[in-house]
C-alpha cells in the first residue's frame, strides 16, 4: 500500500510539473546582442532594436528601422522574421510588429486602434502561424468570439493584437502604445 501510494505522488509530481508552463522571460535570460536588447525586467519587457543592418535592391538602400517597445510579460515564444516581429502568449495571444524601412512610406503621428478586417489575420500572421509554430491554418480563419483583435497603425508600422483574451486587452494595448522610432 505504501508503494503504490509512492508510485502515485510521484505521477502527480511528474503531471504537475510538466503542466506548467514555461515563459522565456525570466530576468536572467534577457538578451543582448549586436543588433538588439531585449531585457526582460520585472513587470514588463522591454526590447531595443538598433540593427545596422540595410536592405539595397537596384541600387537604392533601404534603411532598417529602429525602435523600443515595452511588452506585457509571460511571452512563451516569440520570432523576428526580417522586419517582422512575432510575440506569443499562452492560449495562442500574439503581438505582431511590422516595422517598414525608415525611408519606405510617410510617417505619421496619428495612430489608431481600429478593427481587422476578416480573414486580413491571415496575411499577417500566416509566415508564424502555420511554417514556423505549426498551427493549423483553419484556427487562423476562425475567430474566436471572446478574444479581440485590433490593428494598431500610424500608417507606416503596424502592430496587430491577435486573439487576445478580453482581461489581457487593456495592458495589451498600453504596452504597444509605447511603440517608439529612434
Amino acid at each position: 500500500m505504501r508503494l503504490i501510494f509512492k508510485i502515485l505522488l510521484a505521477v502527480l509530481c511528474l503531471i504537475n510539473i510538466s503542466s506548467c508552463r514555461t515563459y522565456l522571460d525570466i530576468e536572467r535570460n534577457s538578451i543582448a546582442s549586436d543588433y538588439m536588447t531585449f531585457r526582460y525586467n520585472k513587470d514588463y519587457n522591454e526590447l531595443d532594436y538598433f540593427n545596422k543592418v540595410n536592405g539595397v535592391a537596384d541600387k537604392e538602400v533601404f534603411y532598417t528601422t529602429h525602435f523600443t517597445i515595452r511588452l506585457p510579460k509571460n511571452i512563451v515564444y516569440w520570432k523576428q522574421l526580417g522586419n517582422k516581429f512575432y510575440f506569443e502568449y499562452a492560449s495562442k495571444q500574439i503581438i505582431y510588429i511590422y516595422t517598414s524601412y525608415k525611408n519606405e512610406g510617410k510617417e505619421s503621428d496619428n495612430w489608431e486602434v481600429r478593427d481587422l478586417e476578416e480573414g486580413k489575420d491571415f496575411s499577417y500572421l500566416d509566415e508564424y502561424w502555420t511554417n514556423e509554430r505549426g498551427y493549423n491554418e483553419d484556427d487562423l480563419y476562425k475567430r474566436n468570439k471572446e478574444r479581440i483583435t485590433k490593428f494598431y497603425t500610424n500608417g507606416k508600422y503596424a502592430i496587430l493584437l491577435y486573439n487576445i483574451k478580453e482581461k489581457n486587452y487593456p495592458p495589451f494595448l498600453e504596452s504597444i502604445k509605447t511603440f517608439r522610432v529612434k
